[in-house]
C-alpha cells in the first residue's frame, strides 16, 4: 500500500513537471518577442517565469532523491 501511494506521488510529480516545462517554454517565447508587450507585462513575465523554473527546480529534486529523503 504503500509503494502504490509512493508510485502515485512520483507520477504526479512528473506530470507537474511536464506542465511546468509547457509553461516556461511559453513564457520564454513571448519574452523573446518583447516588442508585444510593455515593460510592466514583460517584467511580470520574467517573474513569472523565474518561480516556474525555481518550481522545476525543486520537483526535480524530489524525483531525483525520492519522497521519503
Amino acid at each position: 500500500m504503500h509503494i502504490t501511494a509512493m508510485k502515485m506521488t512520483t507520477m504526479a510529480t512528473r506530470i507537474n513537471t511536464t506542465r511546468v516545462k509547457k509553461i516556461i517554454k511559453l513564457l520564454e517565447k513571448l519574452i523573446a518577442q518583447e516588442h508585444l508587450y510593455s515593460e510592466e507585462q514583460l517584467k511580470d513575465m520574467k517573474k513569472q517565469l523565474r518561480v516556474a523554473k525555481e518550481e522545476m527546480n525543486i520537483l526535480n529534486t524530489k524525483l531525483k532523491r525520492g519522497f521519503g529523503s
